[in-house]
Formats: C-alpha cells, structure tokens, sequence
C-alpha cells in the first residue's frame, strides 16, 4: 500500500498470523509534540480527527479523520 502524503510504499511485517502494515514519516514538529499527538485524546483529535485507542496488545485503534492532519505552521 502506498502512503498518499508521501508516496512511499509501507511495510508488511508478518510474525505467524499477525501482519502489521508500516509506515515511516519525519515530521517537523519537536518530538514532545507529536508524543502528545498520540497520547493525549485531546491533542490526538486535533491531529488525526476522532479516535480511540484500545492501549493492549491485540487492541484496536479506530479514527475517523474529519480533515486533513494539523498544519505545518500550528503548534502543538
């Protein structure tokens, strides 16, 4: 599969039945930011639209973006 903002093509990583779909991106925002941005639901809705994280191995993680991901030029 091919990241659309990037237009690189992600990883499958498969371990027995477990796949994992991976992709890397650089962002250019410091790395509090983004940590916030993944573990803070306010910030997190900000950033990628309505989600909720099921924090556990073998949970799910369910977003519905509602835009584009936060501006280059919006902090934190």
């Amino acid at each position: 599969m091919t990241d659309p903002q990037t237009g690189r093509d992600g990883r499958l990583l498969i371990d027995g039945d477990r796949a994992t779909l991976a992709f890397e991106r650089r962002l250019p925002f410091p790395i509090d930011v983004v940590w916030a941005a993944i573990t803070d639901p306010a910030q997190r809705c900000r950033w990628f639209g309505e989600t909720t994280i099921d924090a556990r191995e073998g949970g799910l993680i369910d977003m519905v973006a509602d835009g584009p991901p936060l501006c280059r030029n919006e902090n934190g």
